[in-house]
């Protein structure tokens, strides 16, 4: 397999997996708490890709995660969130 293919493939799988169809077919079940996490972590993660190269120019991250883990960052994965600023020396902490 050349590079050239492995890329074209690496493409093709994610605009597949991540297609709107896609997203909507792994929705959680449960409440309407865990499905606006879940459409809110696809749609900002990997359906927005353009809008990172812009927050980032514009140093505008560190306040994005601020509301993230308010909003979102709550119940089950707040131990998630706290363990990976563990393990990042608490260089999350600070934002």
């Amino acid at each position: 397999m050349t590079v050239e293919e492995l890329e074209r493939g690496y493409v093709w799988i994610y605009r597949k997996f991540y297609a709107w169809a896609n997203i909507l077919r792994r929705m959680p079940e449960g409440s309407l708490e865990h499905k606006v996490r879940f459409l809110v972590f696809n749609v900002a993660l990997k359906k927005a890709n353009w809008a990172w190269e812009v927050l980032i120019r514009l140093n505008l991250l560190r306040p994005l995660f601020r509301v993230y883990w308010r909003l979102l960052g709550e119940g089950r994965h707040a131990a998630a969130g706290r363990a990976v600023s563990q393990a990042a020396g608490g260089a999350l902490e600070s934002i």
